[in-house]
Formats: C-alpha cells, sequence, structure tokens
C-alpha cells in the first residue's frame, strides 16, 4: 500500500469504522472458519493480520483462539488507533496478545517462517505489487501453514442508486473528484488462484462469494458522503450540499425498493505454504 493511500485511510478511519466496516465484516471474519482446522487443535501460535484495518478479524481470532497471538500490520496510523481502541474495549487479555504494528504488505516486517496462519481481508485489491504482498505472505508462514485471504472479484455490478448520485453531481456541474487510488480486483476466481500458486502457495482453493446489504436509502446517502464518495462532498460548501442531497433524494424517488440490495463480489481464498 502506497504512502498515498495510507494517509487517505488515517483522514478516514473512524468513517471507515463506523460507514464501511460494518458492511464487510461478516465476510472478513468468516475467513477464520476456513483456518479452523490448522488452529482449532493448537494450544497457542502466532497469527498475522495483514492489512488489519480496524482490527475486526484480529480481535475475532483472539476471541475464538484464548492462547493465539495475532500480530496485525498495517500501514495507517489511524487504522491501528481505532484497531487499539477496540482491543482496549474488548478487556487486557486481548490488548496483551495482539500487537499493532506499521507495515506494508509488500514489506512485512516479520521474520522468515514466523506465524502459524495470516489472513488478509480487502488488502490484496489496494497493493501496487500483488506478487510481491503475496510473497511476503507465504515468506512469514511456517511449513506447512495456511493464509486465508478475501478481496473483491472482477468488475463492481453495476449499482442504480450510486448511478443516480453520480447523475445527480453531473447535472448539479459539480467538479469531477480525484481518487488518491484506484483499486486492483483480481480479473476472476481463476485468475485469483493463479496469482497465489505463482507466488509459491501449494493446495490452492478459490471461491467465489457476495457481500449483500439491503440499504435503507438514506443509510446509502449517509454512506456516500462520509466513504464510498467522500471526495465528492468534501470540497463542497453546505448549500452545495444540501443541493446534492436533495437532488439525489429526487432521483432515488423514482427507483424501486428492491433497488437498494446491493451485492459486491469477492473471491475467498486458501492457500498453504509447501511443508518442504
Amino acid at each position: 500500500m502506497t504512502a498515498s493511500i495510507a494517509e487517505s485511510y488515517d483522514r478516514a478511519a473512524t468513517r471507515y469504522r463506523d460507514w464501511w466496516g460494518p458492511v464487510i465484516a461478516a465476510t472478513a471474519v468468516r475467513l477464520l472458519d476456513r483456518l479452523g482446522g490448522l488452529l482449532d487443535g493448537q494450544p497457542g501460535g502466532q497469527l498475522a493480520d495483514v492489512g488489519t484495518g480496524t482490527g475486526v478479524v484480529a480481535l475475532a481470532a483472539l476471541k475464538r483462539w484464548p492462547q493465539l497471538r495475532v500480530v496485525g500490520i498495517d500501514p495507517s496510523a489511524g487504522m491501528r488507533a481505532v484497531a487499539a481502541e477496540h482491543a482496549a474495549a474488548a478487556g487486557p487479555q486481548a490488548q496483551a496478545r495482539l500487537t499493532l504494528v506499521a507495515g506494508d504488505a509488500a514489506a512485512i516486517p516479520l521474520p522468515d517462517a514466523s506465524c502459524d496462519a495470516a489472513v488478509s481481508s480487502f488488502v490484496l485489491q489496494l497493493v501496487p505489487n500483488r506478487a510481491a504482498a503475496l510473497g511476503e505472505m507465504l515468506r512469514i508462514l511456517r511449513p506447512g501453514a495456511q493464509l486465508a485471504a478475501v478481496t473483491w472479484v472482477g468488475p463492481a455490478e453495476p449499482f442504480e442508486p450510486l448511478d443516480a448520485f453520480d447523475d445527480a453531481a453531473d447535472a448539479l456541474a459539480l467538479p469531477d473528484a480525484a481518487s488518491a487510488y484506484e483499486p486492483q480486483p483480481f480479473d476472476s476466481v481463476r485468475d485469483a488462484i493463479r496469482e497465489l500458486r505463482a507466488a509459491g502457495f501449494v493446495e490452492v482453493e478459490g471461491r467465489g462469494e457476495t457481500v449483500e446489504r439491503q440499504f435503507a436509502p438514506d443509510e446509502y446517502l449517509s454512506l456516500l458522503e462520509q466513504w464510498e464518495r467522500d471526495d465528492v462532498f468534501e470540497p463542497l460548501d453546505e448549500r452545495e450540499r444540501d443541493d446534492l442531497r436533495s437532488e439525489t433524494r429526487r432521483r432515488w424517488r423514482e427507483l424501486p425498493p428492491d433497488a437498494f440490495h446491493w451485492r459486491g463480489p469477492v473471491v475467498s481464498l486458501l492457500g498453504r505454504r509447501a511443508s518442504r
């Protein structure tokens, strides 16, 4: 993850926690089910959470495996600060077993073969060099250990409320927003499997899943303002923001309720470092 991306997450960490994190949390935490057979029988061990963000997966792992130690790696100081707050709320036992470190997925600050498992949720679409990041995740695993990862796959499905919002912004002649980065999802489940194998993982499995959410219109408008289209709202004064909200709501009144059922395609991956 580049410095500019990390800085954007620094600025948006609490908004991510409040608005976007809840949308993807259940899918991210399900990664732990894929590691269950590996970690359930272990008295302890270490898990690396690469791109830990607000620490949702890390804390779920600590709760599931009471002897496990987790290292949460993230380049964003703002996201690590939110993760630390969540750990504090979970109690001293969780705090003692969670270590949060600054680090990039392509340069993980852990020794070779130091982890019994690794997870990565909604990160691989952000790294500029995915091959390097996958190589690092392989490097830190002990022989026979596994990586479980989930990220977006393929082009995003059309979503009428988002298209209507963008049309509203165009109708008001608002300036185009400059994005800090352009995510690069896997093209397909097959391509995701191929990339893990190319990085050196064996016994690679991949399956397509869908993140789904039924939004209420005002909830989705808040999500756009606080997260997905925050770069559109940020330079506007309050009158311009009100105009954009009103024009968006006007267009949304023409949509049926089921238009606000959002679906996002993802790929859930499992790969193992060879025993030799």
